[in-house]
């Protein structure tokens, strides 16, 4: 009786502090990255804090997540990511990979949970993702390293950074904040239209409008076409008979930015053919690094390796410009399968979704991920979104060092997507009922 009077007594005490831990826990995530790319805290130390309150979890409500739409796939995932690991040529860099994805499949599963027991956790999700972003966003334009891409019309944006004092020679790629507002006008805009509510209305049509103005500055040609993927199926959604107004309209305007781009292409076609079969080169090299390894993939973060072991252009081609090549590089056969049984249940999920009878905030939010998703789905055609490269030092114009680590932007948005998908279907999941999120 005493040792249970005595653990009532800690669960109570515990209970006073679970809470805020439990609700920053997605965010404690990003300490992993500080380590890797810093250096600091030590990565013990992290991983410590960011699995503190998965335990508990577990002391307090007797579990640790809820099971998710996604489940499969990422069960699928992680034993490729582990393929990946096992068959690298660089361990060292190839954990490095692994602990970011690890660290980023339990941010979506601690942020789909804390979802199903606190109503207003997407704002605050939203918010954070949000400021995140915006930082990268000061940071490409604050930067002075050869990465930029200043053109006519973004020159003075360039300037008026480069006198701010954090002004860095970081490299933060201008077609990395061109996916992350190729996805955000959208998805924003997707929110802006379906809404009921007027404030939500005009807030979401404000920030799309920002971050529209934020993706024309960055100059990022494969962001515009992800863009005008994701809007153009948020109107084809919306207005059905409109394809064949806005479909024309959204080609020319690209026609046109693309000319203004990049005034020195003889024209614009002959550019829009450049970039193709400059991405078609590097693909049939992708396929040749891994025609004998089909199965395992070439070793998890260690594409940019192997390319440069071909005589590739290393300090310009740093990951394989596609989602499908590079996951089938880092983690073979169960990465593609993983991403082919993923989009078959976004797709699934989104259809019905969209044919739910409860059109509240959370169909909204459910259609609105759906659509940026499906921008960063067109945005993989030609980038890499899924990871990312980050250059540590060069020496001879030959990359010597280097950091291979997942993006988070796609657990967000999965994140999102499958607790709209719950709150629509089933609502009575929420709360802390744990009923299966597959139903």
């Amino acid at each position: 009786m005493a040792w249970i009077e005595t653990t009532g007594k800690l669960k109570s005490s515990l209970s006073a502090i679970s809470d805020p831990l439990i609700i920053i826990q997605p965010f404690l995530g990003g300490l992993v990255y500080l380590s890797i790319l810093a250096g600091y805290p030590p990565l013990w130390l992290s991983w410590l804090i960011f699995l503190t309150p998965f335990l508990l979890r577990w002391w307090l409500w007797g579990t640790v997540v809820k099971r998710t739409l996604f489940d499969v796939p990422i069960l699928i995932l992680t034993l490729g990511l582990l393929v990946g690991v096992a068959v690298s040529p660089d361990k060292s860099v190839s954990l490095e990979t692994l602990q970011t994805f690890l660290a980023c499949i339990l941010m979506y599963y601690s942020g789909v949970t804390n979802a199903m027991r606190i109503t207003w956790y997407w704002k605050l999700v939203v918010l954070v993702t949000f400021i995140v972003f915006m930082t990268l966003a000061t940071l490409t334009f604050a930067q002075t390293s050869l990465g930029v891409r200043i053109v006519s019309f973004n020159q003075w944006l360039y300037q008026a950074a480069g006198h701010l004092p954090f002004s860095t020679d970081y490299n933060i790629s201008a077609n990395a904040l061109g996916t992350i507002m190729g996805i955000s006008v959208p998805g924003f805009l997707a929110f802006s239209l379906l809404s009921k509510d007027v404030a939500r209305r005009v807030v979401a049509g404000l920030l799309a409008a920002f971050c529209a103005f934020l993706l024309i500055m960055s100059a990022s040609t494969n962001g515009l076409v992800a863009a005008f993927v994701g809007i153009c199926f948020l109107l084809f959604l919306w207005k059905p008979w409109a394809i064949f107004l806005y479909l024309p309209a959204g080609i020319c305007g690209i026609w046109l930015m693309i000319a203004k781009y990049y005034p020195a292409a003889t024209s614009t076609w002959s550019w829009i053919v450049h970039l193709i079969t400059d991405r078609a080169a590097i693909w049939r090299e992708t396929l040749l690094i891994l025609k004998d390894k089909v199965l395992t993939g070439i070793g998890l973060g260690t594409w940019f390796e192997q390319y440069a072991s071909l005589g590739g252009d290393s300090i310009k081609q740093q990951h394989a410009h596609n989602d499908f090549l590079q996951l089938f590089s880092d983690c073979g056969l169960l990465g593609v399968l993983a991403l082919f049984v993923a989009a078959a249940i976004l797709i699934i999920g989104t259809w019905r979704i969209w044919h739910s009878p409860k059109k509240n905030l959370w169909w909204v939010l459910g259609m609105s991920s759906a659509v940026a998703m499906l921008a960063l789905a067109a945005n993989g055609i030609f980038e890499t979104s899924i990871s990312g490269f980050i250059v540590v030092s060069i020496s001879e114009g030959v990359i010597t060092s280097y950091h291979c680590v997942a993006v988070p932007v796609i657990w967000v948005l999965a994140g999102i997507f499958s607790w709209a998908y719950v709150q629509v279907r089933n609502p009575n999941t929420s709360q802390g009922s744990h009923d299966q999120l597959s139903r």
